[in-house]
């Protein structure tokens, strides 16, 4: 019995992700808007003044987690190296992080979102499974499937593992552990996304449906740059273009990959590469709008930033 051998993309489909990415890009995806209003619904055109956002600290010991964490950065210290680029030292590791937690926490602050969980550096997989159950946000329907799911994987996948900034809506929780400022105003920004959205449990689970996230993506981008507008902050929002745009691009080319190329004949490798290859674009994207819409890039001198309070558990 001979089996048929399973056709490789022809050109036209492998440049199709491409053709797409290049095109919604050009439609200027992620724009800053002039007419920006805070609050939880779009209440507001001035900042609203909510309590300090408390946030939750783990010091309790991981070493296992510790020991992976620190072979990461042991690889990117050494790529860094490779690349002629200095090692931050840890003063200026806290310092990063510190105010990419400020960022999150002031946008958190000027929305009225002061009943978000907010947590760096923990890893608590029963108190996770406790929030989901008190969450009164999400119909119980979609808590305990694709709540029940999320949960599981953060406790598989930690973000304070992969220093990854996230937002959980059937938990209400968001997780801060980057060092990078438009990383964590972005994830601040899922929670506003959510709350505002009619039904937050559809939209969660909406993200799980091929083509949505490109749709959630841009809504994102869109969020951050009218808020860096409207806050008058140049410098930073200079920044989040190419931010912004590079997670655009990535998730245009992801989600186009199963539609165009066939995802299941490609490499194992070949889905992450060309998503990768997608953000880069993207970024190089947001680099050229950036330098039209905001002007070349400034000093990267610290902006000032709310405090917030520190809770250790």
């Amino acid at each position: 019995m001979r089996f048929a051998k399973p056709q490789s993309p022809n050109v036209q489909t492998f440049l199709m992700p491409w053709i797409l990415l290049c095109g919604l890009l050009a439609m200027h995806v992620g724009c800053a808007s002039n007419n920006y209003r805070y609050g939880r619904l779009n209440e507001s055109l001035g900042p609203i003044s909510s309590p300090a956002i408390a946030v939750q600290q783990d010091l309790q010991p991981h070493p296992k987690m510790d020991r992976i964490q620190n072979s990461f950065d042991r690889s990117i210290n050494r790529i860094r190296v490779w690349w002629g680029r200095p090692i931050p030292t840890p003063e200026q590791v806290q310092a990063n992080r510190a105010q990419a937690m400020g960022t999150a926490c002031v946008y958190l602050q000027q929305q009225g979102l002061d009943d978000v969980y907010v947590e760096t550096q923990t890893y608590q997989p029963g108190q996770q499974w406790q929030r989901l159950k008190e969450n009164q946000r999400i119909h119980p329907v979609w808590k305990y499937t694709g709540g029940s799911l999320s949960v599981l994987s953060s406790t598989i996948f930690p973000p304070r593992l992969f220093r990854r900034d996230s937002y959980n809506p059937f938990t209400n929780t968001l997780s801060l552990n980057s060092q990078n400022s438009a990383s964590s105003l972005s994830a601040a920004a899922d929670v506003r996304l959510s709350v505002a959205a009619r039904y937050p449990g559809v939209r969660a689970m909406a993200g799980w449906v091929p083509i949505v996230p490109v749709k959630q993506s841009i809504d994102n981008a869109n969020e951050i740059l009218s808020y860096t507008q409207a806050e008058g902050d140049f410098q930073f929002q200079r920044q989040l273009y190419p931010f912004a745009y590079r997670l655009v691009g990535r998730r245009i080319v992801l989600e186009a990959i199963p539609f165009t190329l066939g995802g299941q004949s490609l490499p194992f490798y070949a889905t992450p590469a060309l998503g990768v290859a997608g953000g880069a674009i993207g970024a190089g994207v947001g680099n050229v709008v950036a330098d039209q819409w905001v002007g070349p890039a400034v000093s990267d001198a610290p902006r000032s930033r709310a405090t917030y309070s520190n809770q250790s558990r």
